[in-house]
């Protein structure tokens, strides 16, 4: 059974995965929801979507 991955839907066949929020994510997709930043070190969320720490922090909402 292939797993999907949780930014692009698209089967994970890749050596390595990342599991992010109880998701499961290619390390490609791992990336700010505003800014497209990829997150490799930290992230942040809210809302179910995945943020860098200054799209988080912003006063934007």
């Amino acid at each position: 059974m292939l797993i999907a991955c949780a930014g692009c839907d698209k089967p994970i066949l890749d050596k390595f995965l990342l599991n992010v929020l109880d998701r499961t994510w290619h390390a490609d997709c791992v990336r700010c929801f505003d800014c497209h930043a990829p997150l490799t070190d930290k992230c942040f969320s809210r809302e179910g979507k995945l943020f860098c720490r200054t799209d988080f922090f912003s006063d934007s909402d």
